[in-house]
C-alpha cells in the first residue's frame, strides 16, 4: 500500500509539472516520468503472485508512455517493448514495457537510475520464481544481464545505441572488440540469452529448476563483473 501511495504521489507531481510548467526542463520532466516508472516496477513486487495487474495501474503505465512520447517523440514508440495499445494486462508484458521505458530514460538522461534494478533484482527474481511467475523471473534475469553489460560498456568506453539487443551487447564486449569477455564466457552468456528469449517469447515453457539455476548463474555473472551498486 505504501508503494502504491508513493507511485500515485509521483504521478500527481508529474501531471502538475506537465499541466502548470510546460516550460519545465526536459531533464526535470524526464526524471519525473522515470521516477514514476521505477515506482510502478517496484509496486509489482506486491502483486501477491497474480498474473494480472489492476486496470488502473495499467492505465497509469499507458499514460507514462504517452507523456514520454510527448517529450521524446517517436524514439519511445520504437524502443519501448509492448506498445500501450497492445497490453493485455499480463504481469510480464507490463514489466517488460516499464523496464524498457526506464532504460530508455536512463539513456536519455545519462543518469542510470535503472541500476537500482541490479541492486534488488536477484531477490525479486527469486520472489517471482517462488510465486510460480517463472516467465517474469526469467525476464528479470535478462534485464539484470542487460544492465550489467551496459555498465561494462561504459567502463570500457564501448558505445552502443539505446535500442541495442542483449546479444549485440555481449558481442561488443568480446576480447576481439576490446571488451573483457573471453570466448567461452561469451558463448556461455549467449546460451543463457537465447534460453531467456525463447521463454519470454513463449517458445519454451520454463521449469522451476531451470529458472533457479538461471538465477544463480545471473547472480554469479553480476558478482563477477560488477559490485551490488553496479560499479
Amino acid at each position: 500500500m505504501v508503494q502504491l501511495q508513493l507511485m500515485n504521489t509521483t504521478f500527481t507531481m508529474l501531471q502538475r509539472t506537465m499541466s502548470h510548467q510546460p516550460e519545465a526542463k526536459e531533464s526535470q520532466r524526464g526524471q519525473l516520468i522515470r521516477n514514476q516508472t521505477y515506482s510502478f516496477l517496484h509496486s509489482m513486487k506486491g502483486m501477491d503472485g497474480g498474473s494480472h495487474i489492476p486496470d488502473y495501474l495499467l492505465s497509469q503505465l499507458k499514460r507514462l508512455h504517452e507523456e514520454a512520447a510527448k517529450l521524446y517523440g517517436d524514439d519511445v514508440k520504437r524502443l519501448v517493448t509492448g506498445p500501450p495499445e497492445r497490453f493485455d494486462g499480463r504481469l510480464v508484458d507490463a514489466a517488460a514495457s516499464a523496464i524498457s521505458l526506464l532504460d530508455f530514460l536512463d539513456f536519455k538522461l545519462r543518469d542510470p537510475v535503472a541500476m537500482r534494478v541490479i541492486g534488488s533484482g536477484i531477490e525479486t527474481a527469486k520472489w517471482a520464481m517462488n510465486q510460480d511467475l517463472l516467465q517474469y523471473s526469467v525476464l528479470i534475469c535478462r534485464v539484470l544481464k542487460e544492465q550489467t553489460m551496459k555498465r561494462l560498456c561504459d567502463r570500457y568506453e564501448i558505445e552502443y545505441p539505446p535500442s541495442i539487443q542483449p546479444g549485440a551487447l555481449a558481442e561488443s564486449l568480446r576480447k576481439e572488440n576490446d571488451g573483457p569477455f573471453e570466448k567461452h564466457q561469451w558463448m556461455d552468456l549467449q546460451a543463457k540469452l537465447t534460453y531467456e528469449g525463447d521463454v519470454i517469447h513463449g517458445k519454451v515453457t520454463p521449469r522451476k529448476e531451470d529458472v533457479s539455476e538461471l538465477i544463480s548463474w545471473t547472480d554469479r555473472f553480476i558478482e563477477r563483473w560488477l559490485d551490488r551498486n553496479g560499479n
